[in-house]
């Protein structure tokens, strides 16, 4: 199992403390550029690093609320232009909110999650997954025909147990609480993330 774990977690990008508050700081730019101009902001890193392909989520809270969220799953675009992308969209063009305002702006907190690519998981039995869940607290992804929704590792913080975790990502996906339960009807894909 501890093997398992490594594989399927090993791409998971590290970061220094320096290109850290980069990556934050970029991301507060870009949403204060196009909060400001309505332009995409043009930026070449000073780190290596971050122009390696990588997906990421952007997520904005105001006062510990969730005011965006918005990201990829899969890496298609270096890094820091994903950072980019994502933070103008988890403050604009995030459906469930309006669009941010200068006055909020001054009070979002940001936090970026760099996720290792998502390795599928086949599980026999929900007792399986549950204690796949519960030991590693992962990022899910789960998939049911054209139905799909993701949580972030960091949501595990917010939830009781692995149960109320998959069955609250099945109402997200729009399909039934405890379809996950059952191996032929959902395919479960699980990934880590670096949280900045």
């Amino acid at each position: 199992m501890g093997t398992k774990v490594e594989l399927w977690a090993m791409d998971v990008m590290r970061f220094t403390k320096e290109e850290k508050q980069y990556l934050l700081n970029l991301s507060r730019r870009a949403i204060e550029e196009y909060l400001k101009n309505k332009n995409i902001l043009e930026e070449i890193p000073p780190f290596e690093k971050l122009f390696q392909k990588a997906a990421c989520f952007v997520t904005l809270k105001i006062n510990n609320h969730l005011r965006g969220c918005v990201g990829h799953l899969l890496a298609f675009q270096p890094l820091y232009k994903d950072v980019i992308e994502n933070s103008i969209n988890a403050a604009f063009l995030d459906s469930r909110f309006r669009p941010l305002t200068l006055e909020e702006f001054k009070d979002v907190k940001i936090s970026i999650s760099i996720l290792s690519t998502p390795r599928e998981f086949k599980f026999k039995t929900k007792e399986e997954l549950i204690a796949k869940l519960e030991k590693e607290k992962p990022g899910v992804i789960l998939v049911s025909g054209h139905a799909k929704a993701t949580y972030l590792p960091a949501v595990w913080e917010e939830v009781k147990n692995a149960e109320e975790f998959m069955c609250s990502l099945a109402l997200k996906a729009g399909i039934y609480a405890f379809d996950w339960q059952v191996p032929e009807k959902v395919r479960i894909f699980l990934y880590t993330a670096v949280t900045l």
